[in-house]
């Protein structure tokens, strides 16, 4: 007996992203024989929080013995302007 399916799918991750930083400073690095040296203008510690949402959506072909995705396509964004987007691809297989 064989067996193949097509599976569309669509989800989405829902969470949270937290960026921190505490004491940063600007520092001239390009003269090596000197090392480096603060130009004095530190930041103040900073904090920010932020909604991210990443839907994504494919295509996978099962058959009995291997399963091969298209490539599944992420696209982030979070509320305080940040945009990422990947592509992954899936192949399995058992082989005996």
């Amino acid at each position: 007996m064989k067996g193949y399916a097509w599976r569309v799918f669509a989800e989405a991750d829902v969470g949270r992203a937290r960026r921190s930083f505490s004491k940063v400073d600007h520092f001239n690095v390009s003269d090596t024989s000197t090392g480096p040296r603060s130009y004095g203008l530190a930041l103040a510690d900073t904090s920010q929080s932020a909604l991210v949402l990443a839907p994504s959506v494919g295509v996978e072909w099962t058959g009995d013995r291997f399963s091969i995705g298209s490539p599944q396509i992420i696209m982030t964004h979070c509320t305080t302007g940040c945009l990422a987007a990947a592509a992954t691809g899936l192949f399995s297989g058992l082989f005996a």
